[in-house]
């Protein structure tokens, strides 16, 4: 048979296939010569089976041709007969010349799943047309050792079944061998530097023990990788590779084991690091605060840390619940067991109750405890404290000791009612508190957030005004309010607080804390004052053991602090800060000859203000401590006044200067003086104890370099 061109060829037969020996790089089949060399085979077959592809390949005694399939991309099943064209390369007609070549043809149907199978064998001539007849049928069962692979099921096929020589007794190739042709021929290839078809990794050696075994197969705890093959260990080096669960990166700890795996009752969440005992063992193990030993019973959670109101003992054993046990167990404010306890509020004697929690009594009953240890008020029903009127009502029945024995603790709310456009409770008459018999005292603090009180409808009254002693004022905001506070004379136990309040007076005329009674504090308030004003806090004649600590102040006063004629005790001037303007105005007026305890006391003016006035010179005396020190006065016009004073200090000679840190304050004074007032709210939370200041290093006023000192520590608290 022969062609007048390339497109005759082509177009006489269904397919045209290309073979060339294995390994050329391509295939060139038409030459200048236009002679070539075919095998032309007629293909038929069951249409039944629905093939849609055939293929193609050869082999002789030592070489292998093909496989090729027809057509490239399957689509309808091919019809019975089918005509598959051959066209070998010049270089495989040569070397095939007079050879006889085994052709086996498959068809293939979907995912070429061989379906049929056919022999026959040419005789190869260079230059001409060999033809062909071939049948396909159902292929018969695989026999390993006939000689012949079946694809898809034998690797290879020697014609024996002997193992050991390349391919195994089941046809499979052995590791470290390579085969080809029919009968198969194998050879050992291991140790070549190549990873062959089943080989897991070739080093270039036959060696065991250095990750690539002598037959190629990857060792355990080794991976390989590249050709030739670099082989490294995987346990212990940090990563969780195939096969491990764990890897501690070689640490040697309990819980992974020398092959990287997890030990019983271990856990090993992180790569690299040690492993850890399991949550759930029995055993209190670092970290854990109790363990059930997985008893899933409440009180120890899944991390094996306590639960609240839970008390685990016992490792091993369940937990037991704290609440209703009767008595008081971490954060509970109440426990129902024993007929019902409850906590102290923080830094009082009182229990919670009604008030506590901003509610009125009223015809009801107290407060209850839960079963789960938190307060029920349902049987509180006078309302919630929110208007002024509902305060003077809390006042009366924290009076009442037959519902309220002992000091109580009233929780304001926000008000709700008769306020100001702002929000602020706006009493038409000064609020009262004057507790029958004996003096047991109440607080009043804010429910929650700032609650604040204003006197624009008081006129020259006070906003509160305190007949009776032991009672604690915490964290109001007196807004337009000159005057806000008075300790009245008529109270003869005194023991009164004012803590973190905020007092402020854009008009002038204040007057704000007036204290006529003894042994009260006014501890880490702020006063704002505009226009001219009389004074921020005054001592009265006859009030006795006033301790005013931490206060900052900023204004035009008469006298910022004005302590009068006492008749007894002393007076305690500590860690305040003033900012005095105006001419003739004064920080702090002395006018006692008793006790005065005065350190860490600043007073900054704006050049013409003045810093004390001392009319009478007290006697320095302090319980604890030195009786002066650290007090300065900057940039005033004048540091002192009066009795007592020098050109440059204060209270010169004995018992000591009053002003101590360098003689001679002017505008010129050191940078070590703060005058950082920290603007914004007032000092909030800033605690109170029985001690004053001690901290051995100097320590001016209540704010340092933006922050201020607890009050009786030394602890630094950053400006709110």
């Amino acid at each position: 048979m022969s062609f007048s061109s390339k497109e005759d060829f082509a177009t006489s037969a269904r397919a045209i296939l290309c073979w060339a020996l294995l390994l050329l790089p391509s295939c060139f089949f038409w030459s200048e010569a236009r002679s070539t060399t075919t095998i032309d085979l007629t293909i038929t077959f069951d249409t039944s089976f629905a093939i849609n592809g055939v293929r193609a390949s050869g082999s002789t005694a030592d070489r292998a041709l093909g496989p090729t399939t027809s057509p490239d991309s399957p689509d309808a099943p091919l019809q019975s007969p089918y005509r598959l064209v051959i066209l070998l390369t010049s270089e495989t007609a040569n070397a095939l010349n007079g050879a006889e070549v085994a052709v086996r043809v498959e068809g293939l149907a979907n995912n070429n799943v061989v379906e049929l199978v056919g022999k026959t064998s040419v005789i190869v001539r260079e230059g001409t047309v060999t033809t062909a007849s071939v049948t396909l049928d159902v292929p018969p069962l695989p026999v390993c050792g006939d000689g012949e692979i079946l694809a898809g099921v034998e690797a290879c096929d020697d014609g024996g079944v002997i193992g050991g020589d390349g391919c195994g007794a089941n046809c499979a190739l052995e590791p470290g061998f390579a085969c080809e042709g029919l009968p198969s021929t194998c050879s050992f290839v291991c140790g070549n530097g190549v990873v062959n078809e089943n080989e897991g990794c070739d080093d270039g050696g036959n060696q065991n023990g250095d990750g690539c075994s002598g037959i190629c197969s990857v060792e355990s705890g080794y991976k390989c990788i590249g050709e030739p093959s670099s082989c490294f260990r995987i346990c212990g080096n940090g990563q969780v590779d195939s096969g491990e669960t764990c890897d501690d990166g070689g640490a040697s700890s309990p819980g992974c084991s020398a092959s990287c795996q997890t030990e019983t009752l271990y856990e090993c969440p992180t790569p690299g690091m040690p492993c850890r005992l399991i949550c759930g063992n029995g055993a209190l193990n670092p970290g854990e605060t109790c363990d059930d030993g997985g008893a899933a019973s409440p009180g120890c959670d899944a991390n094996c840390q306590t639960e609240a109101l839970y008390a685990c003992l016992t490792p091993g054993a369940p937990c037991t619940p704290l609440c209703g046990n009767g008595a008081l167990d971490g954060t509970e404010i109440c426990d129902p067991g024993g007929g019902g306890i409850f906590s102290l509020i923080g830094g009082t004697t009182a229990r919670h109750n009604c008030l506590s929690e901003g509610l009125l009594q009223g015809a009801g009953s107290q407060v209850t405890c839960s079963p789960s240890c938190t307060l029920v008020t349902t049987s509180c029903t006078g309302g919630s404290i929110d208007s002024a009127a509902k305060i003077v009502s809390a006042i009366a029945e924290a009076f009442d000791n037959v519902k309220n024995p002992g000091h109580d603790v009233i929780s304001i709310r926000q008000c709700a009612s008769g306020c100001t456009v702002g929000g602020a409770y706006q009493p038409s008459s000064a609020i009262l508190i004057n507790e029958p018999g004996t003096d047991e005292g109440m607080t009043l603090r804010p429910m929650s957030g700032i609650v604040q009180f204003s006197g624009t409808m008081l006129g020259g009254t006070e906003v509160l005004q305190l007949r009776s002693g032991k009672n604690n004022l915490a964290a109001f905001d007196f807004v337009d309010a000159p005057l806000a506070i008075s300790f009245h004379s008529a109270d003869t136990t005194g023991a009164n607080t004012v803590l973190a309040c905020s007092f402020a007076a854009s008009a002038g005329s204040a007057q704000f804390v007036d204290v006529q009674s003894k042994g009260n504090t006014i501890l880490a308030n702020r006063f704002d004052a505009g226009g001219t004003n009389t004074y921020a806090i005054n001592v009265a004649a006859g009030a006795a053991n006033t301790t005013i600590v931490a206060n900052v102040i900023s204004g035009n006063f008469d006298f910022a602090i004005d302590v009068g004629l006492t008749s007894t005790g002393t007076t305690i001037l500590d860690h305040n800060s003033l900012r005095i303007v105006g001419a003739s105005k004064y920080g702090i007026h002395l006018n006692t000859g008793q006790g005065l305890c005065a350190r860490n006391n600043a007073i900054i003016g704006d050049g013409s203000s003045r810093g004390y006035q001392i009319d009478s010179a007290p006697t320095i005396a302090c319980a604890n401590g030195p009786a002066t020190g650290n007090n300065g006065v900057l940039n005033a016009g004048s540091e002192c006044a009066g009795a007592g004073c020098g050109a440059s200090t204060c209270l010169t000679g004995s018992p000591g200067p009053l002003c101590s840190i360098i003689v001679g304050y002017q505008a010129s004074g050191p940078p070590t003086l703060d005058t950082n007032f920290c603007p914004g709210p007032p000092l909030r939370n800033a605690g109170a104890d029985a001690g004053y200041f001690m901290d051995p290093t100097p320590d001016i006023g209540a704010r340092q370099s933006g922050r201020i000192n607890l009050y009786g520590s030394s602890v630094l608290l950053a400006c709110p």
